[in-house]
This record gives C-alpha cells, structure tokens and sequence, in this order.
C-alpha cells in the first residue's frame, strides 16, 4: 500500500482468521470504501508529516511530489514521484564533492587551466511557485462518519473525488527554475547581494550530504497502528 517499500494488510491477521463473509457484495462494497478512506486519511497525515518536518517551501514541493493510486482497492499504492525533491529528501544523499560537477561547464584561462565563476546570492530567496495542494483533512472520525452517513459507494466517490489531486504528478518537482521571471527590480536588487565565487580542479566544494527524512517509515507506522479503527468497522468491532 505504501511504497519505499513496504506494504500495510488492511486486515490484521487475528481478523482473517476469525471472520468468514456472509454477504459478499455487500462486503466488498463497505470494504473498498473503507480501503480508500484509510489509504487518503494516511496520505492526509503524510502531508501534515511534511508540513511539520520541512520549510514551508520545501514541504510544498514535498507534498506536490506525493501519489495516490487508488483503482484497484485490493492494493492502493502512495508514494513519492521518483527523480523529485522529495524522493532526495526521503532517500537523503551522501557527502559529496561537487568540484567536478560545477566544472563540467568551465572556461579555460589564457594557460588552459579550468575554472568556473559561480554567482551566491546571499540574501535573497527565490519563493518557489508550484502547485498549492489543497489541505486534506481527512482524519479518522471524518472518513469513518462519511462511510456511515453517505453509505459506501457515494463515501468513496466523496474520497476519490477529494483525493484526485493526487492521482496525476503536477509540476515537475525536480524543477528549480522560477515559474515567472524576474523583474528589472528584482534584477538590480540581485546585483546588490550578490557575491561570486571561483571554482578550479585545485577547490574543495562539497556538499555535506542530507540526512534521509523516511516519512514514509512513519507513515507506515501509523496505518499499522490505526488500520483496525477501520477495519473493525466491518465487523462491528470497537
């Protein structure tokens, strides 16, 4: 159900062999749609997890990175979108040496030794423009009450409608570059804090890693913990 890659039974195994089904459309029906509203109050909760862990900026392009695929109900998968900000984020990265990397675009000097200049705007930070997600608010009681007022095909209707924001990967991610470009404002304004830097075979810039943030590990977690308030709903369980 959830990737990074673990997957999360809907049933506990004390469940499976304790129940048999009676009314089997019935059943399916009651079942799926308590599936989908567990797997998006857990996606709800993924979110709430990156808006507390990261910057507000950050965490937004965390959140526009996530997935949700709900067709088969047996099998609902969410996930980061790979090659994204937020795939780097969950994975982390190791200390690296970035020398080469920024010099794989160098000038020579006049005796043919390489060298780049790279522009660091100290001060100023670029917003970054993306898509908003919408706050979900699909906690436990929320989905559970739907399920009982609406019935379960129009709560899971409700569910997938609320949720289709996920099922489809917006604006790339991985993108660093400014939606809108800057104004001539901007511009003078950036020529003021701007400072340069020279890089040469002979520099040392490295990058000191970034610690893998696994909120998918909390995530699963959390669905462990809390999937019989649900499951149990088809048993009449408490």
């Amino acid at each position: 159900m959830i990737d990074r890659s673990q997957n999360v039974s809907f049933f506990t195994e004390d469940q499976v062999r304790r129940y048999a089904v009676i009314d089997a459309d019935t059943f399916r029906e009651k079942a799926e749609a308590l599936a989908v509203g567990f797997s998006a109050s857990a996606l709800s909760y993924w979110a709430d997890l990156a808006r507390s862990t990261f910057s507000p900026s950050t965490a937004q392009r965390y959140i526009e990175s996530l997935f949700w695929n709900p067709q088969n109900p047996e099998n609902i998968k969410m996930s980061v979108m790979s090659d994204t900000l937020a795939d780097l984020l969950e994975g982390g990265q190791d200390e690296r040496d970035l020398t080469e990397i920024f010099l794989k675009s160098s000038k020579l000097t006049s005796k043919g030794k390489r060298y780049r200049i790279i522009p660091i705007d100290y001060q100023k930070q670029d917003p970054y423009f993306g898509i908003q997600r919408e706050t979900l608010g699909m906690d436990i009681e929320e989905v559970i009450g739907l399920i009982k007022s609406k019935g379960a095909v129009k709560a899971k209707a409700v569910f997938i409608s609320k949720m289709n924001q996920f099922e489809k990967a917006g604006v790339p991610s991985k993108g660093f570059e400014r939606a809108n470009p800057l104004s001539a404002a901007e511009k003078a304004v950036g020529k003021e804090t701007m400072k340069f830097r020279t890089i040469t075979p002979e520099s040392t810039w490295r990058h000191p890693g970034i610690r893998a943030a696994l909120l998918s590990n909390q995530v699963a977690e959390w669905m462990r913990l809390n999937r019989t308030r649900f499951s149990n709903e088809l048993f009449g369980e408490k």
